[in-house]
């Protein structure tokens, strides 16, 4: 997995080893991974590397979520529109770490 986040972050410009640590923050780097945070409607609907909100962003499928090629592609681009201390609160600040 780890090699997918870093041709991703390459192909982007961005950091490989932030993006790493992210992806490891917020999975263990298992692409299927769903979130155990409960919220007030039950369990959170976040899958995948990068932990993507399917109830937030709603034209990402679960499925899409799961794909760690398309997840990670999906995170690079948010990081470039300058999202990822807003989507990646904590695991923001660990990667910066």
């Amino acid at each position: 997995m780890v090699i997918i986040v870093a041709q991703k972050a390459i192909e982007h410009n961005l950091d490989a080893r932030y993006m790493a640590k992210l992806a490891n923050c917020e999975s263990s780097l298992i692409p299927t991974k769903r979130s155990d945070f409960i919220q007030p409607y039950g369990r959170e609907e976040s899958y995948g590397l990068f932990q993507i909100h399917t109830r937030v962003h709603k034209n990402v499928s679960v499925a899409q979520a799961k794909d760690p090629v398309f997840n990670a592609e999906w995170t690079a681009k948010e990081i470039k529109k300058g999202k990822a201390a807003s989507h990646w609160v904590t695991c923001h600040k660990v990667a910066k770490s």
